[in-house]
């Protein structure tokens, strides 16, 4: 909690229990306390991306956003209408790559 209110998250956190009685403040030395003090165990529990780490979801986020500005460069049109990249193209996986960039 202690890294927690140095950043966005410590804002946040404030926001959201804010609405709760009794809540101190991400900031308050008490709030750990108030924490465990009001814990439930978690009746359910979901993950969008299961089998991955954050550390991969993060990179697949830079990774597409650096994609995306690829895609929208002249240069990339031209490479794509490039006869030397004809093979490369017509393969199922690009065809499939530029399926999904288009979605």
């Amino acid at each position: 909690m202690t890294d927690f209110a140095k950043t966005v998250v410590g804002e946040r956190f404030d926001k959201v229990f804010s609405h709760s009685e009794g809540f101190p403040g991400v900031k308050d030395p008490g709030v750990k306390d108030w924490f465990i003090a009001h814990q439930a165990p978690a009746g359910v529990f979901v993950s969008a991306y299961p089998d991955l780490t954050v550390q991969q979801i993060f990179k697949d986020h830079r990774v597409d956003d650096a994609f995306q500005e690829v895609l929208d460069t002249p240069e990339f049109r031209s490479a794509l209408e490039n006869p030397a990249n004809a093979e490369l193209v017509a393969t199922p996986a690009f065809q499939k790559l530029l399926e999904e960039a288009s979605a």
